[in-house]
């Protein structure tokens, strides 16, 4: 008779986490994402929470409607710089 071995296979999910404050349990990290065009997100680990930083003054950001033809960002905000005459 032969001997069969099974391999168990585990799935597994993969998530991001950080260590807690303590250092004995791993804390998800959040998606620093706040839908601003104008703003970097990142996790900071010292407070456990989301850092948003403006992006450099004058980078192309998406027009806020079909009136505005160029808008850039400015201190963290897209700000129109181009309108037509609606």
């Amino acid at each position: 008779m032969r001997r069969v071995s099974w391999v168990t296979v585990v799935s597994s999910i993969l998530w991001i986490a950080a260590c807690s404050q303590d250092g004995l349990q791993a804390v998800p990290i959040p998606d620093c994402e706040d839908g601003n065009p104008c703003t970097t997100g990142e996790y900071s680990q010292e407070t456990n929470q989301c850092v948003f930083t403006p992006l450099e003054d004058g980078l192309e950001c998406p027009n806020a409607n079909l009136c505005v033809t160029r808008s850039s960002c400015f201190e963290g905000t897209c700000v129109s710089d181009e309108v037509v005459d609606c």
